[in-house]
């Protein structure tokens, strides 16, 4: 389940109170910040040195993967804490866009925000994994860039809109990829989906064209309300494809949200 309405009013007022260098911030609308991959980046930014601070600006998976919920509030430091890890992130020179991508991406694009549907028979609001598509043209035979971003459903901060998406066939195994690599602790129900035998045991058939071609099914046919949202993302694949990928997607990237806020 996603964490209370309540935190809404409060991560608006505590974020009109914060401050960089003395100077009041823009307020955000945050509807999903991922505390895990705060924490961890956070941790390394203070330990590292500028000579190795871009090269160690990772994930260590294990530790994630054992990043226990230690409550469904947001802690005291979260905002500042996401206000530092950014501006480290740009410092470093790691942060690209849709037309650049590096090993992270940021923009304010208009996205369709969806749930991951798991699986034929389990109810959508079982799925643990929330999901926003792009697309550069969003008709067919949709040109240029196609962006899709997942996380665990724990980082909400609210309720989940309505809306489902899926990647046809390739639905079980990308599942099962989303929740061995988005880097996020998920609840309970990843647990019985990673046990369930409707899911394959392991993703190694998932080549990266897999994964590109389930991101793009996905983000192209993603139902549900589109708005404008602001987000960082952790780049997990990107591709180019200059002949056109069904016919006319250039570029497909798939990112892990360390936050979106709604930007209009």
């Amino acid at each position: 389940g996603a964490r209370s309405d309540a935190n809404y009013a409060a991560l608006r007022l505590r974020r009109t109170a914060l401050s960089l260098a003395g100077e009041a911030t823009a307020m955000k609308y945050y509807i999903y910040i991922s505390d895990a991959k705060l924490a961890m980046l956070h941790a390394q930014i203070v330990q590292s040195t500028d000579h190795t601070r871009e090269a160690s600006l990772g994930f260590d998976v294990k530790i994630l993967k054992g990043h226990i919920k230690e409550s469904r509030g947001i802690p005291q430091n979260s905002l500042t804490r996401l206000d530092e890890v950014i501006r480290r992130l740009h410092d470093s020179h790691v942060v690209g866009n849709i037309d650049y991508p590096k090993e992270y991406i940021a923009g304010t694009l208009r996205m369709t925000w969806s749930t991951y549907a798991t699986g034929i028979g389990t109810p959508r609001e079982a799925s643990p994994i929330t999901f926003w598509g792009f697309c550069e043209q969003p008709v067919h035979p949709f040109a240029g860039t196609v962006l899709a971003l997942a996380g665990s459903k724990y980082h909400l901060l609210g309720q989940q809109r309505e809306g489902s998406v899926h990647s046809h066939s390739l639905t079980p195994e990308m599942t099962r990829w989303f929740l061995e690599n988005l880097e996020d602790p998920f609840d309970d129900s990843a647990v019985r989906l990673k046990r369930s035998g409707e899911y394959p045991r392991h993703n190694d058939r998932l080549t990266d064209n897999d994964v590109a071609n389930a991101t793009w099914l996905a983000a192209t046919q993603a139902s549900g309300a589109k708005s404008m949202y602001e987000f960082v993302a952790k780049v997990l694949h990107r591709s180019e494809w200059p002949n056109g990928f069904r016919a006319s997607t250039t570029r497909i990237i798939l990112g892990s949200p360390l936050y979106v806020a709604l930007a209009e």
